[in-house]
């Protein structure tokens, strides 16, 4: 499974062309390929990090988000249903 979201990642044409926007402008007029390069895998790097951060505290308040909003379920379903009805009907 993690394997499949490095994949998706890697193939994500989005982070290419802000790296392309961002990463100019912290180098100098000669190019300065180690510094792109430093800079470039820098940005990964700690995207990967805040990520890891977010899916373990997301995982250690999971079992409590689950006995506290078990009630949502038996409202969400109507609402979603109603919401349906009204986009089938409406203008």
């Amino acid at each position: 499974m993690a394997g499949d979201g490095c994949v998706v990642a890697l193939l994500n044409p989005k982070t290419y062309i802000f790296m392309a926007a961002f990463l100019p402008q912290f180098l100098g007029p000669d190019g300065s390929w180690p510094r792109a390069a430093v800079l470039g895998l820098f940005g990964p790097c700690f995207a990967a990090c805040t990520d890891m951060g977010y899916a373990l505290a997301a995982g250690s308040l999971k079992g409590r988000l689950d006995r506290g909003f078990a009630w949502t379920r038996w409202i969400a379903a109507p609402c979603f249903a109603a919401l349906g009805a009204w986009a089938l009907l409406g203008k």
